[in-house]
């Protein structure tokens, strides 16, 4: 058993390796501020019955890619800051999520300002109300697939894209 957040564990692991893990509830800070974590393998990562994915990978400052295509995010329903301020992130593939029950993406990917290929092709998100700030601070993106984010209940669209020169 792991107890969040893994950082008042090991805080400095580099890798982390995922396999048979399947955690309950909440997730909320999780591997957050893991300052020399560079890379988490995710085969038999269980997210089925993950329901908050807040802040659970923020500030990992030297972490540069992350594979989340095969999550199960079914049951989350808030991914606010998850990936904010990993500064060194330079790849994410989040492609053909279920994110139909997800309601706040705010500061998803803020400060994610090297994250150049951020993969959302085939991604389900039919139920947000909070995306504020969600690229802020990304200056490396240059494009993005967007067409599966339904943004018709959410009433602000505050500082989405600051930040993003590219």
């Amino acid at each position: 058993n792991i107890t969040p957040p893994v950082k008042n564990i090991c805080p400095d692991v580099e890798k982390i390796i995922l396999n048979e893990f399947a955690p309950v509830g909440s997730m909320i800070q999780f591997f957050a501020c893991l300052d020399n974590l560079e890379k988490i393998e995710t085969q038999g990562f269980d997210t089925s019955q993950v329901t908050s994915m807040q802040y659970m990978l923020s500030e990992c400052p030297n972490l540069k890619e992350l594979d989340m295509s095969e999550w199960d995010t079914s049951n989350v329903q808030v991914m606010s800051q998850m990936c904010s301020y990993c500064s060194s992130l330079s790849s994410l593939d989040m492609s053909n999520l279920d994110m139909n029950t997800v309601t706040d993406v705010s500061g998803m990917f803020a400060g994610c300002e090297n994250l150049k290929d951020l993969h959302l092709s085939g991604v389900k998100a039919g139920n947000l109300r909070n995306i504020n700030y969600i690229f802020y601070k990304c200056g490396s993106l240059t494009s993005l697939d967007l067409r599966g984010f339904n943004t018709s209940r959410v009433s602000t669209f505050e500082s989405l894209f600051n930040g993003c020169y590219s």
